[in-house]
């Protein structure tokens, strides 16, 4: 597992047990990786917003406008992911999230 890269985790977050895409920001130690939950819907101000008209959409794996939560990064342990694809932020896109969310 890479930072940038998106996994889906089934854990609840925000009273919603279903799968969710989480993007992994960085590896810490004890297996666990620090991740951002991608939501449609957009919670506050911290919200990075993946269109699917940004040419490196498609690279996301995901199907739909999302948004990727910048609130709070949880730590999450390695055993919760559930799809271990290869979807992940790159280009242009990954550039604007990083100034975006600081990290």
């Amino acid at each position: 597992m890479r930072p940038f890269q998106i996994y889906l985790l089934q854990v609840t977050w925000h009273g919603c047990q279903d799968a969710r895409p989480w993007l992994i920001l960085q590896a810490r130690p004890d297996d666990l990786f620090g991740c951002f939950p991608i939501s449609s819907q957009c919670y506050g101000q911290d919200c990075f917003p993946i269109e699917p008209n940004d040419p490196e959409f498609r690279a996301t794996g995901l199907t739909r406008a999302c948004y990727v939560i910048c609130t709070r990064i949880y730590d999450l342990r390695w055993d919760l992911f559930i799809f271990n694809g290869k979807p992940r932020l790159k280009g242009e896109l990954l550039r604007c999230f990083r100034e975006f969310a600081g990290v």
